[in-house]
């Protein structure tokens, strides 16, 4: 049973913009999408909503990208995460983002294939909570 649209995602993104623009793309999933500008306000979703998916930018205001992710999972621990790479694809980083459960996508990436990801995490995570 696909139940992506009962499912939340939390974009944790420092740019108004990108903040923007992500939830644009994810809308059409139509799950719960909750936007995070900063760390604080990414704590207090997670114990509001307690998101599925956190989105995460690899460029924070005062913080990197993964060391917030690495630092959310403490308050959401069964979330999966998700990272929009601003660097192209290099396996170093990857095995290092793997090594802390964290998933990379990285550019360019047109919006279907973002979807196509983001759809390809919530079905794997509703497989297996109906496991």
């Amino acid at each position: 049973m696909n139940n992506i649209g009962k499912m939340g995602i939390l974009i944790l993104e420092s740019d108004s913009v990108m903040r923007s623009v992500l939830r644009d793309i994810l809308s059409p999933l139509g799950c719960v999408v909750r936007i995070a500008k900063d760390i604080g306000v990414a704590v207090r979703k997670i114990h509001e909503v307690e998101p599925d998916l956190l989105i995460v930018s690899p460029y924070l205001d005062g913080v990197s990208g993964d060391e917030a992710a690495t630092f959310l999972r403490k308050d959401g621990p069964g979330m999966d995460i998700l990272m929009v790479a601003g660097f192209p694809h290099d396996d170093r980083i990857e095995n290092r983002m793997l090594n802390h459960g964290i998933h990379s996508f990285p550019p360019p990436y047109p919006k279907e294939a973002l979807l196509q990801k983001v759809r390809e995490l919530l079905t794997a995570r509703d497989a297996a909570k109906t496991e």
